[in-house]
């Protein structure tokens, strides 16, 4: 940006302001570094919440994942949990028919 400076000796209010003309025109180019420097800022961020969003997304996707595995982790205290689900299911089928009737009683009746 090209600087220039407007000397005014009859007037030090400059739009009102108690600033010079010299001095508003660095605070435009102050507050023009500083917009460039916000902008800049902006898409940074505009960049870092859009890595934030997908980071969101795939951190989501894991939890979901891991979720669904829970029982099969191979963590000790849920394998063991497997275990005795698995033989209470196996204890039931043999026990009861799909008639309700024990497997013993349908042996005998063949």
């Amino acid at each position: 940006m090209i600087l220039t400076q407007i000397r005014d000796t009859n007037d030090n209010n400059h739009n009102g302001n108690n600033i010079s003309c010299n001095n508003n025109s660095y605070s435009i180019n102050y507050y023009y570094y500083y917009y460039y420097y916000y902008y800049y800022y902006y898409y940074y961020y505009y960049y870092y919440y859009y890595y934030y969003y997908y980071y969101y997304f795939y951190y989501n996707y894991y939890i979901t994942n891991d979720d669904d595995d829970d029982d099969y982790d191979d963590d000790d205290d849920d394998d063991d949990d497997e275990d005795d689900d698995d033989d209470d299911d196996d204890d039931d089928d043999d026990d009861v028919d799909d008639d309700g009737d024990d497997d013993d009683d349908d042996w005998r009746k063949r």
